[in-house]
C-alpha cells in the first residue's frame, strides 16, 4: 500500500521568515551591500504601491521573485546551494513554526510522506526539504545555463493555480491525505486534500476556513 502524502506551503506556514529577507541579509553580510541597496531602493517604490495602494500581495510576490533573481546570476550551482542553506539557517529555520513541524513529523513518523510545494526558489525549498525529512518540493526554479544562473527563472512562479497544476503532477492519481497552507491561493491546494489545514491564515483564509468546516491551526 503507497504510503500517504502531505502537502504544506513553506513561507507563514512551516515558518514566518522570508526567503526574499534572507537574500538580502546574505548580500548585506557577504560583500554585495551596495549591490542590494540599490536593488531596494529601485524596486521599493512599486512594491509599495502595490501592497498599501492596490492591496495585491500576489503581485508584489511574483515581482519580488522575478527581480531578485537578478542578483544571484552568474552563480555556480555550487555555490547557490550554499546561500540557500545560509538563508534557511539564518531566516527560515531561525523563525520556523515549530508547532507545525512537530505535528508534520509525528505524521512521517507513522509513514506519510511529507512534500514541500510553495513559490520559494527551489534551492531554498530543497535546503528546507532536507532540514525537515521532507521526501520532496516543488518550488520556482532557477534558470541554469552551463553550471551557472542566468538571473531568470526557469518556469511559472509556483503560486496560485501553477502550484496545483505542478502538484497534481506529481501526485499522478496519488490521494493527498492532507495539505497545509496560510493564505487564500492555498485554497485550491487545500481543497485538494481530504484533510485540509489552515495554518495561521490570514483573515480571508480563515474566513474560508470556517465556512468549510476546516481544521485550524493558530
Amino acid at each position: 500500500m503507497e504510503p500517504g502524502i502531505i502537502a504544506a506551503d513553506l513561507e507563514g506556514t512551516l515558518t514566518t521568515g522570508a526567503t526574499w529577507r534572507g537574500l538580502g541579509r546574505y548580500l548585506l553580510e557577504h560583500g554585495r551591500s551596495m549591490q542590494y541597496r540599490v536593488f531596494f531602493l529601485q524596486n521599493f517604490p512599486l512594491t509599495a504601491f502595490r501592497r498599501f495602494i492596490l492591496r495585491n500581495d500576489m503581485a508584489v510576490a511574483r515581482s519580488w521573485l522575478v527581480n531578485m533573481a537578478r542578483l544571484i546570476k552568474d552563480t555556480d550551482e555550487t555555490q547557490i546551494r550554499s546561500i540557500f542553506d545560509w538563508i534557511v539557517e539564518h531566516e527560515l529555520w531561525k523563525n520556523r513554526r515549530q508547532d507545525v513541524i512537530d505535528e508534520l513529523k509525528a505524521l512521517q513518523d507513522t509513514g506519510k510522506r511529507l512534500i514541500l510545494v510553495s513559490g520559494a526558489y527551489q534551492p531554498a525549498l530543497d535546503s528546507f526539504a532536507r532540514r525537515i525529512g521532507a521526501s520532496g518540493a516543488i518550488g520556482t526554479p532557477l534558470e541554469i545555463r552551463n553550471g551557472r544562473t542566468t538571473g531568470k527563472l526557469a518556469a511559472a512562479i509556483n503560486i496560485g493555480a501553477v502550484k496545483v497544476e505542478r502538484l497534481h503532477e506529481y501526485l499522478k492519481g496519488a490521494v493527498l491525505d492532507a495539505a497545509y497552507g496560510d493564505t487564500l491561493p492555498d485554497v485550491d491546494m487545500l481543497s485538494l486534500s481530504q484533510q485540509p489545514v489552515a495554518v495561521y491564515p490570514d483573515s480571508h483564509l480563515r474566513a474560508a476556513a470556517l465556512q468549510k468546516g476546516w481544521r485550524i491551526i493558530g
